[in-house]
C-alpha cells in the first residue's frame, strides 16, 4: 500500500540493497495475502537512528522528569544515539515551542502555527498544548538556554551529556 511504502522509505532511506532487505522481511510476514500495509511496515522495520533521537521530544512535552531522564539514558546508553544528535532534538523542542508562544500570542491560528512550524499529530497537538501555557518570552528564555548550553558542550566547557540531563530536567520544570 502506498502509505505503506511511503513510512518505509521514511524509516530506511533510498539504498536499494536495504529496501530489498527489508522488503524480503516484509513478504515472508505477510505471506500469501501479498499486500504490505503500513501497520506491517510499523511492526517490522525499526525506527532509523533519527527517528529514535526524535523520541525524546515526546517525552518530553509530558513534563516529567523522571520518565524524560530514563527515556534519555536509553537513547543514550541502548541505543547508542550521538549527544549531538539528541541535543539537537532538545533544542529544536524549544525552538518550536518559543515560535509556537508568539505565534498564538500574535493571534496565528493553530493551523497556520501547524503549518508553519510542522507539526504534526499528537506531537504536534501537544506543542500547542504546552505553548499555550507561558509567555513567548518564557518560552525564548528557555530556547535561549538551550542554545548556550549546546555550545557550552559543544566548546567542551561542559560535558555533552551532564549537559543533556540538565537542559532535559530544565525542559520538564518549565512545562510542568
Amino acid at each position: 500500500e502506498p502509505d505503506g511504502a511511503q513510512l518505509l522509505v521514511q524509516r530506511i532511506g533510498v539504498s536499494l540493497t536495504r529496501l530489498d532487505s527489508e522488503l524480503g522481511k516484509l513478504s515472508a510476514k505477510v505471506g500469501n495475502e501479498t499486500t504490505i500495509r503500513k501497520s506491517d511496515v510499523i511492526e517490522m522495520v525499526g525506527l532509523s537512528r533519527e527517528e529514535q533521537a526524535w523520541e525524546i521530544q515526546s517525552v518530553l512535552l509530558t513534563g516529567n522528569e523522571k520518565a524524560s531522564i530514563t527515556k534519555l539514558w536509553e537513547l543514550l546508553d541502548i541505543s547508542k544515539q550521538p549527544r549531538e544528535l539528541l541535543m539537537w532534538s532538545v533544542v529544536d523542542l524549544t525552538r518550536r515551542l518559543s515560535a509556537a508562544a508568539s505565534m498564538l500570542a500574535s493571534g496565528a491560528s493553530r493551523g497556520d502555527v501547524r503549518k508553519s512550524l510542522k507539526l504534526f499529530g499528537d506531537g504536534g497537538n501537544r506543542v500547542l498544548s504546552v505553548a499555550k501555557k507561558r509567555t513567548p518570552a518564557h518560552f525564548a528564555d528557555l530556547f535561549t538556554e538551550a542554545v548556550a548550553v549546546d555550545a557550552r558542550a559543544r566548546s567542551g566547557t561542559l560535558d555533552g551529556r551532564r549537559g543533556l540531563e540538565l537542559l532535559t530536567i530544565r525542559v520538564c520544570s518549565e512545562i510542568r
